[in-house]
């Protein structure tokens, strides 16, 4: 009965998706062998799967492949550990993939190997970041030198990596804890640090010959406070902006309050504007509101995540999307008699509305841009909270947007328990649900569970999610966007150009 059900409820589901008229479908136009599902990401040249090489515990395959999902070369890597891509970056017009090896691999525009390079450091590293670009790698690290004591260095490398120049800051007292670096056009170079066990911040700036232009403090209002945007401004400047408060008293829980939006002066570091949105009065400006005229959230607030600095009309603007976040705890049964089974937790992100909130005038300039809920679950663990899981979402491209194209906001959400994407004219103000494309497979099997979401686990004997887990989505470069989604059971990665 049970599985006469289930099959009743997707002939139901695959009949509702069929018969609208006015939804669209889009089918897979190449299909991939493919033993087990790594990771799929594109560079400006290529797309490129990483998995683990079958029939094997230490070696990993990196398959290079053109936009229309033609193979262009393969190329194997072996180490004690299985080997993964830690970073990868373009310098000039090669890729340059860095290994979990420490080596760097170069590969043409054809997709072909020209080079291996590998990089060694004599004192112990606390802490490192990697920049790839065009002048070259950048190694930033927090080093313990002997007989000295904690040290902020830089190291330069050429395109030929080879060392070109080296700065060196020590700690007077406690150490530098790395936050976030980026690296300009011109090269260059801004690191946010913490300074040892608290909260303070600092900031060093260096120009492209590794010369000290500023090392400063960055003021901040009293409170919880965590970063996550840091770059370059098109004007030089530098753009800072991080979550601030929570809804709970508990750490590793709740939501933020508010976003802190900072711009620093890119020469002297100086705060030159230090904003913050409160999420519950921007949702009493924009938000929604009960038929006696009360607001829907009158305590607390969904949060926004920044995702993307976007022209419009000729001036810049954050795009932001909210949400709310929930746990759920999940009993599996165990097959053993008189045993309680396992407990489960996982994270629930319900992604609700896109927020477009003006950089220079952010608390006059806002605008909501209404979409479908779109609901998300990580198994995180009892101590997962949507500050842990952003980072993954961000990485796996799960939040709902997915770029611009032509002015217009890619959007993928669920509807009928199938991903869709939209594009959403901004002044429309909302997403139209009569334009939505639908495509691959159902997200779940159970069509009665509410709310409507897709759920990711963890690995079968694994106790953390990997970096990529999944195994559907959508790639965007240059305004070009390819969906991508691996079949489990036939073992192949299918891929589609999406064309708008």
């Amino acid at each position: 009965m049970k599985q006469a059900a289930q099959k009743m409820c997707l002939l139901l589901s695959f009949f509702l998706l069929v018969s609208s008229a006015s939804l669209a479908q889009v089918e897979f136009e190449t299909s991939l062998p493919y033993d087990y599902f790594g990771a799929i990401k594109s560079s400006k040249n290529f797309l490129f799967t990483m998995t683990p090489l079958k029939k094997t515990y230490d070696q990993s395959e990196l398959i290079i492949l053109s936009f229309e999902g033609e193979e262009l070369s393969r190329l194997q890597f072996q180490n004690r550990n299985r080997p993964t891509i830690t970073k990868f970056g373009m310098m000039g017009e090669r890729t340059v993939f860095m290994m979990s090896t420490g080596e760097f691999v170069l590969l043409d525009a054809d997709g072909k190997e020209t080079s291996r390079h590998t990089l060694t450091f004599e004192e112990k590293i606390k802490g490192s970041k990697t920049l790839i670009s065009d002048k070259g790698i950048t190694v930033i690290q927090e080093v313990k030198i002997p007989k000295v004591g904690s040290a902020l260095r830089v190291t330069q490398f050429s395109t030929m990596f080879e060392e070109q120049w080296k700065y060196e800051k020590i700690a007077e007292k406690g150490k530098y804890d790395i936050e976030q670096v980026v690296l300009s056009k011109n090269g260059q170079l801004a690191i946010l640090y913490k300074k040892g066990m608290n909260a303070d911040l600092g900031l060093c700036l260096l120009n492209s010959t590794g010369q000290e232009k500023a090392f400063v403090d960055v003021p901040k209002k009293t409170g919880q406070f965590s970063s996550y945007y840091f770059e370059y401004k098109s004007n030089g400047d530098l753009l800072l902006v991080s979550d601030f408060g929570s809804t709970s008293t508990e750490m590793f829980k709740g939501i933020p309050l508010a976003m802190s939006v900072i711009t620093l002066d890119g020469v002297s570091g100086a705060v030159k504007s230090d904003v913050l949105v409160d999420f519950l009065e921007l949702q009493q400006k924009l938000g929604d509101k009960t038929t006696d005229d009360k607001p829907v959230y009158s305590q607390i607030a969904p949060a926004l995540h920044m995702l993307e600095v976007v022209q419009v009309d000729g001036e810049s603007y954050l795009i932001c999307e909210s949400y709310l976040s929930r746990d759920r705890k999940q009993n599996v049964p165990s097959t053993t008699p008189g045993n309680p089974g396992i407990d489960t937790y996982y994270t629930q992100m319900e992604l609700l509305d896109y927020y477009l909130i003006n950089l220079d005038n952010p608390l006059e300039k806002q605008k909501r841009i209404w979409k479908q809920p779109r609901t998300i679950e990580l198994e995180l663990g009892s101590f997962g909270s949507a500050n842990s899981a952003r980072p993954k979402m961000h990485q796996n491209g799960l939040f709902s947007y997915q770029g611009m194209y032509n002015g217009k906001i890619v959007s993928r959400g669920y509807g009928q328990m199938h991903n869709y994407f939209t594009l959403i004219d901004l002044n429309k103000g909302k997403e139209e649900l009569d334009k939505r494309t639908f495509w691959g497979t159902p997200i779940g099997t159970d069509y009665n569970v509410l709310p409507q979401r897709k759920s990711y686990k963890v690995g079968f004997g694994s106790t953390f999610m990997e970096d990529y887990f999944a195994r559907e989505g959508m790639l965007s470069l240059d305004g070009y966007f390819t969906l991508y989604q691996y079949d489990v059971a036939a073992n192949t990665l299918n891929l589609a150009k999406i064309k708008f």
